[in-house]
């Protein structure tokens, strides 16, 4: 059986650094029938000195003349893909050398269409922490299942799809700078089987510069998300309970206390075994909030030094 092609995505905005690396795990792979797209979003900074270190014939180079963000650098890394598959690397990521292979036996394997997802390490506060996505499971077509619904954690860096299914639903949404990539899961996990390699694919360290650590684009991102698929929040409500209170502690975060106050409010009555709302409401209500800031930034501290003991 001819083993099949895949393209590799992987967008960077400078990061020259951990983009060497990032690179040089996709190319290392022992599935080695692919090519990688790296997609430079308007990096401000030189880039060409990193890709010719990497020296390998498998590597196309696009630069974009402005920045668009992650969901636009990838549309443009799919439009130019030439593989019957796509699979999508992080440049501050690195993969395991086996991801490929493990995840072309998957899918080859699988009865129906399918997106292949695998676990992954990550690098938190300086302790290692084991994602492990709920999968292994045959969809009815347009169902989204349900823990996809209520995380917006979308595992890209182990993703392995059909290049044509990705295209049919036209790509990651532009309009989105965070969660772009949770939000296509959405769609694609209503038309796809999703499998997974049970080994971890890749690993995963959080950097300062990643926009996950801006709450303000973190919150309204995921109310972007939950307004785009209203039908199917709407129909979970549990799901719409967790999101709403995860949007409340980034608005908490960002200081936008009565934001965050309606959305612990909703979250309490979508999901009313969810505690920790409504100590959240009690804490706002009495207008406690830099109590709660205080208490939020002493177990963020508490864990980091506990992340670090265990290594």
């Amino acid at each position: 059986m001819k083993s099949p092609l895949i393209s590799v995505i992987l967008p960077v905005f400078n990061r020259q650094h951990s983009l060497f690396i990032a690179a040089k795990s996709v190319l290392a792979q022992s599935h080695t029938h692919l090519e990688l797209i790296i997609v430079d979003d308007a990096s401000t900074v030189d880039l060409g000195a990193t890709i010719e270190r990497l020296g390998d014939p498998r590597i196309r180079y696009i630069r974009r003349p402005e920045n668009g963000g992650p969901a636009a650098a990838r549309n443009t890394g799919i439009a130019a893909a030439q593989g019957d598959w796509l699979a999508f690397q992080d440049s501050d990521d690195a993969w395991m050398l086996d991801k490929l292979e493990l995840q072309v036996a998957a899918v080859t394997q699988a009865p129906r269409p399918a997106l292949c997802l695998g676990s992954m390490l990550r690098n938190i506060d300086g302790g290692l922490r084991f994602f492990k996505p709920e999968t292994n499971q045959q969809n009815d077509k347009g169902k989204v299942p349900h823990w996809i619904l209520e995380q917006p954690i979308a595992y890209t860096q182990t993703w392995l799809v059909p290049r044509l299914s990705v295209q049919k639903l036209a790509g990651f949404d532009e309009a989105l700078r965070m969660w772009e990539d949770w939000e296509l899961l959405i769609r694609l996990s209503g038309e796809l089987d999703l499998i997974a390699a049970p080994q971890a694919l890749a690993y995963s360290a959080r950097s300062e510069d990643s926009i996950t650590n801006d709450p303000s684009l973190y919150a309204q991102s995921m109310s972007y998300v939950m307004q785009k698929h209203a039908p199917l929040y709407q129909h979970d409500k549990a799901a719409s309970g967790r999101i709403n209170y995860l949007i409340g502690l980034r608005e908490l975060n960002a200081g936008h206390n009565q934001q965050a106050l309606a959305h612990f409010m909703r979250a309490a009555h979508q999901r009313p075994t969810q505690w920790k709302a409504w100590l959240y409401i009690l804490l706002g209500n009495l207008r406690l909030h830099k109590l709660t800031q205080a208490l939020r930034a002493g177990m963020q501290n508490f864990r980091k030094q506990r992340g670090s003991n265990r290594l």
